[in-house]
């Protein structure tokens, strides 16, 4: 009997020990660090717009508002369930775009924001999950300068499209109608910003403001792609957009399109 104690006390301590090693942790939080890799120039005091989401269903696990550079470091940190997979989310500048779950879109006559994103998914099944953000430009800033003979600009330019926003967790462009009539920063300059395009279908409109005689006859429609497909290395798929000039000879049917910051080509000239 004297040895049935200590026995005892063995097979109770190993059994104890054994549930330590083996205890559901499963409901515990799983913990979402930030590493900034790449701001792409959005400046650190930026307010990001931080989204997560299980990815199977989106549905929403946590968000906060938070200037970009409160992410970076071990100070800050989102608490998820433990998930298979989640989406992180992250934009700058959606201001006039209305964001509904994963998708975000832009009402006709209303242009659109000047937007940085970043997506990433991982698994967020471990105790501490790390989240890149590397920040993408999500608009082109379209700068049109019409060049016209002496006196008044004649025409009203207006920007038409077939994509009116994204997703934001995939970057795919959302076909719907986009409108806007930029107003005039100086005689027959326009400048107006427009998100990653779907087709092929961005135009400007040329309507002759009232009361102006037309000398050179109306330009109704211009498909900005029959310029910006001969651009070497351009397309909307590029990680980065960048920014577009256009400057307009309407008197000799001219246009010269300049695609900015651009190292596979920088400009064409082409017959309208």
């Amino acid at each position: 009997m004297k040895y049935l104690l200590p026995i005892a006390t063995a097979l109770v301590l190993a059994c104890s020990c054994h549930r330590l090693v083996f205890e559901d942790r499963s409901n515990c939080p799983s913990f979402l660090f930030f590493r900034v890799e790449d701001p792409n120039g959005v400046p650190f005091t930026e307010q990001l717009r931080v989204e997560i989401r299980e990815t199977a269903g989106m549905e929403m696990l946590a968000a906060d508002n938070v200037p970009l550079g409160r992410i970076q470091g071990r100070d800050y940190f989102l608490q998820v369930r433990k998930c298979e997979e989640i989406s992180a989310i992250g934009t700058v500048g959606i201001k006039a775009a209305v964001c509904a779950g994963r998708l975000c879109t832009i009402a006709p006559g209303a242009q659109w924001d000047p937007v940085y994103r970043f997506s990433s998914t991982s698994s967020a099944m471990g105790g501490e999950t790390l989240i890149p953000v590397r920040m993408k430009k999500e608009y082109s800033t379209i700068c049109v300068r019409f060049r016209s003979s002496e006196g008044i600009f004649p025409y009203t330019v207006s920007a038409s499209a077939n994509t009116c926003g994204m997703d934001l967790v995939s970057g795919v462009p959302l076909n719907g109608p986009y409108s806007y009539s930029p107003a005039e920063e100086e005689p027959g300059v326009f400048r107006f910003t427009v998100p990653r395009q779907a087709d092929r279908s961005l135009s400007l409109q040329l309507t002759a403001k009232p009361g102006v005689s037309i000398e050179y006859g109306p330009v109704d429609r211009i498909v900005l792609w029959n310029a910006l497909e001969r651009i070497d290395g351009f397309n909307w798929e590029l990680e980065n957009l960048p920014d577009i000039d256009i400057d307009i000879d309407y008197a000799r049917s001219q246009m010269t399109v300049i695609v900015s910051d651009w190292e596979l080509g920088s400009s064409v000239e082409i017959s309208i």
